[in-house]
């Protein structure tokens, strides 16, 4: 059951929330707009059927069922307009291939409140490294390794991820009290690829990155290898690797996980700009051929076209964004071995009740 909610302090919106590889909102940002053009008329379907393709083969994968004590997040009917808001939970995983029984780390987790009645969108991060209790009771595991330690025996890798994105979501309704309606899912892969096919980003490096101990995992037979980061200060234009790299790293920063929120916002602010070019129209084939294979949702094309069509008319000011993160609604500390970021639920249990319940 939900802990019993306390006064925080203060909000903390406008800062940047998104977590580890910010894969999920990616998925959500390139899906919407390839939905959105591909609904501008009634052949667009067919017309591009490499993106029809896609959609198909990614949307409709819903999670087991999982019994808990928390409140449980209804299935969406197949008509948004019905509904004035839902709870989308935006998923990303550590790079697979490390994981050779196919389970994953989700080291991104953000609840996505879209209140489709008043305009607006609400971004939650949850830290992956928060110490929970598991939706089956069990005392404790990081978040992100909740997904692979809670696979019910499934018999192979699709499986395994979905009985693990369904524990962590029925995690995330257990021990936070917020319904879960829908979510999505985008591997490692796809964020590279898109933003290679758009021709890289533009973004302001604020201060130099260096980083002696990045992981060198992407197209390399040791996926544990390390290697020795560095990105200058100043307008940077950024390949799909550089991009991941600059979202991801985090140990030059003082603040670690939580400090590189700001790079990881100003990425996403690029990408969306190249996304409302019009002449991603030419792009269209390659973008569903990035995703192939790295997108997994419970929506469906009908919902996700609803969803992009409401999206296309939201302005920067109608996105609030939180993150659960040191040091008002957490702190640092060690369990079992293990670093870990311990709640404080006095705090995000206020926050999560104005959010969630009006």
């Amino acid at each position: 059951m939900p802990r019993p909610a306390r006064m925080p302090s203060q909000f903390q919106p406008g800062e940047a929330l998104i977590r580890r590889r910010c894969k999920a909102l990616i998925l959500c940002l390139v899906a919407s707009f390839l939905l959105t053009l591909a609904s501008v008329a009634s052949f667009a379907a067919f017309k591009y059927y490499s993106v029809y393709a896609l959609l198909k083969s990614s949307t409709s994968q819903s999670l087991p069922l999982v019994r808990h004590a928390g409140p449980q997040g209804t299935a969406l009917p197949g008509d948004l307009s019905s509904i004035d808001h839902f709870n989308l939970l935006l998923l990303g995983s550590d790079n697979d291939a490390k994981f050779q029984s196919g389970a994953v780390l989700t080291q991104t987790d953000m609840v996505v409140r879209v209140d489709l009645a008043s305009q607006k969108v609400t971004m939650v991060s949850i830290p992956r490294d928060m110490w929970l209790t598991t939706d089956s009771g069990v005392c404790c595991y990081k978040l992100d390794e909740i997904s692979n330690v809670e696979t019910d025996n499934a018999s192979n890798t699709l499986d395994k991820k979905l009985h693990g994105f369904a524990h962590t979501a029925a995690t995330i309704e257990a021990d936070f009290g917020i319904p879960i309606n829908a979510y999505a899912w985008v591997g490692l892969d796809g964020f590279v690829k898109v933003i290679d096919t758009l021709g890289g980003v533009d973004v302001d490096v604020l201060h130099p990155i260096v980083d002696d101990a990045y992981p060198k995992d992407m197209n390399n037979s040791n996926p544990f290898d390390y290697q020795r980061l560095y990105i200058p200060a100043g307008p940077q234009h950024l390949d799909g690797q550089a991009a991941l790299d600059y979202v991801r790293s985090r140990h030059s920063d003082l603040l670690g996980d939580f400090g590189r929120a700001a790079r990881q916002q100003s990425v996403l602010v690029a990408l969306k700009k190249k996304l409302n070019d019009s002449s991603i129209l030419g792009n269209l084939d390659q973008l569903a051929a990035d995703l192939q294979g790295s997108v997994l949702t419970s929506l469906t094309i009908s919902q996700v076209v609803q969803l992009a069509s409401f999206a296309r008319g939201l302005k920067s000011s109608d996105f609030h964004q939180y993150v659960l993160g040191v040091p008002m609604y957490a702190y640092y500390g060690h369990a079992e071995g293990k670093s870990v970021v311990q709640p404080i639920w006095s705090a995000i249990n206020r926050t999560i009740k104005q959010i969630f319940t009006h």
